[in-house]
Formats: C-alpha cells, structure tokens, sequence
C-alpha cells in the first residue's frame, strides 16, 4: 500500500492511567496533516485502580509476570471497545491503526520501556495494518526511547504564526519540551513530574482520579524545604536528552504533609522542575505553549505563569485541540513508520542517528 496521504488512526494512552485517546488524522507524513475526528473513553474505574497498583509495584514483578499479562489483556480488550465505538461515529476508511500502548514502565539506562497492548489481537479483530511498539528501535541504537512527540510538535510549528523561538511543553504523567527555533528541532526532553504524582496522590486520599481545576492544589501551603530537596535529585544536573518513568521521584516526603499542602507542594515542585528546564534550555525561549491534562489545572498554570517570564499561552488560544495532540502524534508517526521517515534524532532522545521506529503487522 504505497499512497501520499494516509488515513491514521492513532490510539495513546498517557501514563495518568485514566483512558484511550483516538484521533484519526489524514497526512503525508512530513508537512501537512488534517485531524477528521477524535474521541476519549475512560478505562473503568476497577482497571484504574489495577494499573496505578502494577505502576506503583512495578519493580517487585517480572516483565513476565501473570500479573502484567492478565492487565495486557484488559488494556487490549478496551483498546477493542474503544476503536469499535470510535468506527460506529466515523465510517472513514481507515489506511493504519497506530498503536501506542499503556506505558507501565521506562527506564532509559536499562533499556526497557515496556507498553501493554496485544498488537497481534487487534490485528486479528480488524484486519487493519497495524503499526506498535514505538520505542524499542530507538532504545537498541543509544536512544533514551523518550520523548517521541517532538517530531510532531515540529509539524505543528510549521502551522503556526507566531515568531521567535517556541518551546512546546507537554504536562501529562511526565511532562516534556521541545524547543524549535528556525523550524529546526534544537532540543527536546523529559523535564520532571507532569501530572502522575498530582493525580496518584490525590486518588491514593480521596478516591478522585484528580484534582480538578487544581482546586484543592490552590488550597494548601508549600511546603518550601521538601521542593528544594527534591531538585537536588541528579535528574536536573544531566544535560538533555534525557527522560524518565512516572515513578522516578520519591513520593514519601508528601505522604507526610496535609492533605491540601502535600497537593499544593506537588504542584509547586511540577512548576519548579519546568522553571528549571527553561533555564537549562540554550535558547532564549519567545513563546511556551502549554498542552496535555496539566493545562486544566489552574493552579499549576498560575505557578508556571509566575515563574517563567516569557509569553506562556495554552494550545487552544492557538486553535489547536489540546486533549488529542499526542493521539494525533502517533498517527502521525505510523504513517511516518509506513514511509520509512525517521521519528527520533540525537538532538530528541540521544539516539546515534535519525532512526525510524515502529513495527509493522
């Protein structure tokens, strides 16, 4: 199947843990790209809990382990229901279906960045060409395997009327930038926590999987000394590329607070990592443009507002969809995989070579 434009269907799930985006986008896979239609659905609330459970306990398992397998399977089996009903409201024909999977695990140093979905079953249900396991190439040839967005955010720019240098920043589990000047990629890489601490924190208490409008993080006192303990973490003094897993930081210091201080804390420190990335940045940024679940949450917004003096913006005052962007990203790079374009480059995750990711069934 050899065509310019291809009808994609790209499926992620963010490391929140909390559902299945689906955008269907068409695009030549280098310069130009429309998006037909999206849709979200939620995972139950029982395969919530179960993944923040395996993601919390991870490193207690084997990768073999029946625990992860019967997980696989229920992620699977909603990525199933989720693609029917999305192909019930939308009779496009569909040329590929991009699958991320559900992180549960990365580390970049071990080389293992492992995605729950059965890839072959969905294969088999729909008959569709297939593209999955993003990561892995990227990983063999020196690459941190993370982030795989900024390719896209490249494209995004293209369409964009704003000048000087743009920084995309993507707050989800974990949030990452990529830094575009002269519609050149210059640097991208996994800045600290997004929102996984906030929204694991806030479940782990009350039972809510977050904090909505960043209502209770708006409530509580910061709690100043943990934040400077924790940007002690070597993490910061690497230079990018660079990336970690949802779990990398150590959570026990806010176990300890106030229900409203330790969200307040867990908000400032999200702030402070993204100030800290800025600066470490070797261009003076003009715009930061905000997206993914972060950007709902005010008091995260206000605290990045504060610290950061550049023109800081959301992705919708852009006209851009914000809940889909990453959805649309992987779409985009299964087209990109279908045309053997590469999808990481050393200056995005360290890689040795512009590398092609992705495999095919």
């Amino acid at each position: 199947m050899k065509k310019n434009r291809y009808l994609s269907l790209g499926i992620m799930s963010g490391t929140s843990n909390d559902g299945i985006d689906l955008s269907l986008i068409q695009s030549n896979g280098i310069s130009k790209f429309d998006v037909l239609s999206s849709m979200y659905i939620k995972y139950n609330s029982d395969l919530v809990k179960d993944l923040n459970d395996l993601t919390n306990n991870i490193n207690k398992l084997s990768i073999y382990s029946s625990r992860i397998i019967q997980i696989q399977d229920r992620v699977t089996k909603s990525y199933i229901d989720a693609i029917k009903k999305f192909k019930k409201s939308n009779h496009s024909k569909i040329d590929l279906i991009s699958l991320h999977g559900q992180t549960i695990f990365h580390d970049p140093y071990k080389k293992i960045s492992i995605q729950l979905c059965n890839a072959e079953l969905i294969k088999s249900e729909f008959n569709s060409l297939i593209v999955y396991d993003f990561r892995q190439n990227d990983l063999k040839y020196g690459g941190q395997g993370a982030p795989l967005v900024p390719v896209f955010h490249k494209l995004m720019n293209n369409n964009l009327s704003l000048s000087g240098t743009n920084a995309f920043l993507n707050i989800g589990g974990v949030s990452n930038i990529t830094i575009i000047e002269n519609n050149k990629i210059i640097s991208a890489f996994d800045v600290g926590p997004g929102m996984a601490i906030l929204n694991d924190y806030v479940f782990h208490k009350k039972k809510k999987f977050y904090d909505k409008n960043g209502v209770d993080s708006s409530k509580g006192k910061i709690n100043k000394k943990l934040i400077i303990s924790l940007m002690k973490d070597s993490f910061f003094k690497k230079d990018p590329p660079k990336s970690l897993d949802k779990n990398y930081f150590n959570k026990s210091g806010f176990l300890k607070l106030s229900y409203y201080d330790a969200c307040a804390s867990i908000v400032e420190f999200t702030a402070e990592c993204i100030k800290r990335s800025m600066i470490y940045s070797k261009s003076r940024v003009d715009n930061l443009i905000c997206m993914g679940g972060g950007v709902k949450n005010d008091q995260l917004m206000r605290r990045i507002k504060d610290k950061i003096n550049t023109n800081t913006l959301r992705a919708k005052d852009l006209g851009i969809d914000e809940d889909f962007i990453e959805a649309q990203a992987f779409a985009y790079l299964g087209i990109r995989k279908i045309k053997k374009l590469p999808i990481t480059y050393p200056q995005t995750t360290g890689v040795t070579k512009a590398t092609i990711g992705g495999k095919v069934i």
